[in-house]
């Protein structure tokens, strides 16, 4: 990084407007973390004020920033400061906040801004940063010189190892968790694939070059760009979804340090065992505003449609009923960005599609569900490693269906031509039948014609035989008189 390029990209007052989002989700956790016995807070690069703000109405706190611009957005008192020098007392306030504050610090500076954190605090100090962050999958590509930099200026990652001694010996580990959401993918290798295959790299507008000082700006993405790099992150939330890889890490670690402390303390479960529950009682499921990555139950989402969605961590393959009711179920395709509609099997039991979904879980759209709803979920064996690729690189799903139904279409019209042309010679068989019953009727006509002249004839002969007889008789009779 060149000489203090974080300056340029933390002044920026549209970079501000917004809280930040990885603070907003660690913030309660963060705050659950003080000590009762603290009563004044230093909050070190405080930015605009996400957990500050929060922090007023129980302690006396002091914000402070390198950027003038973030500190208009901070309600308590703020100072515009370097961390690298504190101008403030030793051990001058109980806790010392810096919270996704030291990954962004310069190397040249790392060092002695810690220490100064350190100085400062009279007892704690609480720091929260990016737990295992892959740093290549925020990476930017300035369009003027081509340099390739973390989108936020990140300069490092830490492990949960890497906190334990991060301000020396002077500071132990009172407490650690893990924290936030998780992050969308767990090593760079489909990162990495991802990248070159689509070509696009992190969408942050406010991003800086920290060697030229170019503005990012606004970032173009073609839709097939994106629909390839839905695939990519589909094929990880599936095959971490189904063990096939790991489950990507929660994306920030929290440590409080506490002066003179030297006690033990256990690390945090990296991951919790994720519980597929058969029976779904809707009215029991936890609801959240918005979806999260990898969820660890069964969540519904707030939604402001007129329907039920909910999330689960793995594709349902069939739902039957149990009671209640509903008018409709579908299941959200991840990749092509709509729902898929389940079919009916047996009494009151449905089939979904086989369909890919993300790394927010499988979503699960339910209209026109009464409150009481109850219906039971089969996850079936789970997909395979090839079964999942082909789910989410292989066809539409409605155009294997069209390609199926054309082959049946086509198989279905042979049939037909076959018992046509059988027809046609049954046909054929049965014309020459007729033909030949006509033609012996013709001929039987005939004989009957000529039999019938012939009877005439032989009348006629018998007529007048008949009456020669009758001549004779009486020439025979006037004779003998």
């Amino acid at each position: 990084m060149s000489e203090r390029a974080d300056l340029r990209y933390f002044s920026q007052g549209d970079l501000w407007k917004s809280p930040v989002k990885e603070q907003v989700a660690v913030a309660s956790d963060l705050i659950a973390l003080i000590p009762e016995d603290v009563r004044t807070i230093l909050d070190a690069g405080c930015g605009n004020g996400v957990i500050t703000n929060r922090l007023v109405d129980r302690w006396n706190v002091l914000g402070c920033d390198l950027s003038a611009a973030a500190l208009q957005h901070v309600l308590a008192p703020t100072l515009v400061v370097d961390l690298a020098a504190i101008p403030l007392a030793d051990h001058s306030f109980d806790l010392v906040l810096a919270s996704d504050v030291i990954e962004h610090l310069p190397d040249s500076i790392y060092d002695k801004a810690l220490a100064e954190l350190a100085r400062v605090a009279r007892r704690y100090v609480l720091v929260a940063v990016p737990h295992e962050e892959l740093l290549r999958a925020a990476e930017v590509t300035c369009h003027a010189c081509s340099h390739h930099y973390h989108a936020h200026l990140h300069q490092r990652t830490y492990s949960i190892e890497d906190m334990s001694n991060l301000l020396g010996p002077e500071f132990g580990v009172r407490a650690i968790q893990l924290s936030g959401e998780r992050w969308i993918y767990r090593d760079h290798s489909l990162v990495d694939a991802r990248r070159l295959v689509t070509g696009l790299d992190y969408p942050f507008e406010d991003a800086v070059c920290p060697e030229c000082g170019t503005r990012r700006g606004p970032v173009s993405q073609s839709a097939d760009a994106l629909l390839v790099s839905r695939r990519f992150d589909a094929l990880q939330a599936m095959l971490s979804a189904g063990g096939v890889l790991p489950m990507p890490l929660r994306s920030e670690v929290l440590v409080l340090f506490e002066r003179g402390s030297h006690s033990a303390v256990a690390p945090p479960a990296i991951n919790r065992a994720i519980h597929l529950p058969g029976l779904i009682d809707v009215g029991s499921i936890k609801c959240v505003p918005n979806p999260i990555t990898y969820p660890e139950c069964p969540l519904r989402i707030d939604s402001k449609e007129d329907a039920l969605i909910l999330a689960f961590q793995r594709s349902p393959v069939r739902v039957r009923m149990g009671q209640g009711s509903f008018e409709t179920i579908e299941i959200y395709d991840f990749v092509r960005q709509r729902y898929s509609m389940s079919k009916p099997v047996g009494i009151n039991a449905f089939d979904l599609p086989r369909v890919p979904f993300g790394p927010h879980g499988c979503l699960v759209r339910i209209m026109g569900a009464s409150p009481d709803l109850v219906f039971y979920v089969d996850y079936g064996e789970g997909y395979t490693r090839d079964e999942i690729v082909a789910i989410c690189f292989g066809e539409e799903p409605s155009t294997h269906s069209l390609s199926e139904r054309l082959t049946d279409a086509h198989e279905l019209s042979n049939a037909l031509e076959a018992k046509r042309e059988q027809l046609e010679r049954q046909l054929q068989a049965r014309d020459i039948a007729i033909a030949n019953v006509q033609k012996a009727a013709n001929h039987a006509n005939e004989l009957a014609n000529r039999i019938e002249a012939q009877r005439e004839l032989l009348n006629g002969e018998n007529l007048l035989l008949r009456q020669e007889n009758q001549v004779l008789l009486q020439r025979l009779s006037a004779r003998l008189n």
